[in-house]
């Protein structure tokens, strides 16, 4: 659906990096080829809400619910390990800000422990200095990603609501780059980044990081909720801009067969909570993984039209029947459970 076949070249050429995962890939490409629709690549791992930022666009405050308690260390640890079981290649434990968990390289070591999956850390970098990536390598995450939300201090510090954010991010990528883990930076194409060029200065940043940019699409959902999410022809027309470059991708780039919105059908978001949505911007819940199967949840979330496994835009930016059925819902009640009616 998007972008140039250098895309598949490059998600290739992090793989061999990281080939102790083939055999899991293999089996996971056989069942895809004998015609299972939805087979789980990946799973974004919420550890906490917690955060020191104030990120304009944050998308977790809304689901945020101090009456509940975060998942414990063995129920994490528990939960990735069925998670794996699964089939997902690579779990994201993420925020929140996850180095806030004070138990996190406890966590990080035991699910890395499995040596067929790959465990990966989202930060916001503040709190990544040199011996935190020393130790981050030292228990077996195999990458850090990181978001950038502007190509200076600027614009980013403006985004994240704090000054010194930008910074804080720049050493943060050497100190990881140092260690020799992989590097990924996250950033959102938007109208206002479109219209003045400032998203290309950010891909040319990125590139001069030593990382791999992951592009995604504006949505309107947490304290994006009321604006427009559809992207336009000129966001699109950048879009496949910027993925012409070797070292941008999009999410939907790394499936296994077709470039898709993974939602639901290759990936998983799980909250703090453990309850378990098609992603972190569809915030509706299937089930609670602490009180029943994940695989169970699984099954009952490919029962919906949208995640039964077909070829799909991002249902969240750029699918105008989602946009009109779904997201009125998850905007004025996120969390809520799915219901048809």
């Amino acid at each position: 659906m998007h972008g140039p076949d250098v895309i598949s070249r490059h998600n290739l050429g992090v793989l061999w990096r990281h080939r102790r995962v083939f055999g899991r890939l293999a089996k996971n490409y056989a069942r895809v080829l004998a015609g299972n629709r939805r087979v789980l690549r990946g799973v974004e791992f919420c550890v906490t809400y917690r955060c020191q930022l104030d990120c304009r666009h944050c998308l977790t405050k809304p689901l945020i619910d101090q009456t509940r308690p975060e998942m414990t260390t063995d129920q994490a640890v528990r939960a990735i390990a069925n998670l794996a079981a699964l089939g997902a290649v690579f779990i994201n434990v993420t925020g929140g800000e996850a180095l806030q968990r004070e138990d996190i390289f406890e966590l990080l070591e035991r699910a890395a422990a499995n040596r067929s999956v790959l465990i990966t850390l989202a930060s916001n970098g503040l709190a990544l200095d040199a011996e935190t990536a020393a130790r981050l390598r030292k228990i077996g995450v195999a990458m850090v990603t990181m978001s950038l939300d502007g190509p200076d201090a600027a614009t980013h510090d403006a985004s994240r609501g704090c000054p010194g954010a930008y910074d804080a991010l720049l050493q943060a990528c050497a100190a990881v780059r140092a260690e020799g883990l992989e590097l990924w930076l996250t950033t959102i194409l938007t109208a206002q980044n479109t219209a003045d060029g400032s998203i290309f200065r950010i891909a040319e940043l990125a590139r001069e990081l030593g990382a791999t940019l992951t592009v995604n699409f504006a949505y309107a959902v947490g304290n994006w909720r009321d604006q427009e999410a559809a992207i336009g022809a000129a966001e699109e027309k950048t879009f496949r801009e910027l993925l012409k470059m070797p070292h941008v991708r999009w999410e939907g780039s790394s499936n296994y067969l077709h470039q898709s919105c993974p939602a639901g059908t290759e990936k998983l978001y799980v909250t703090p909570y453990g309850e378990v949505m098609p992603c972190a911007t569809i915030q509706r819940s299937f089930g609670n993984l602490l009180t029943e199967p994940i695989a169970d949840i699984w099954r009952r979330m490919g029962k919906v039209e949208w995640f039964r496994g077909h070829v799909k835009p991002c249902l969240v930016a750029q699918d105008p029947e989602f946009i009109a059925r779904e997201m009125p819902t998850i905007q004025s009640d996120p969390g809520r459970p799915w219901s048809d009616d």
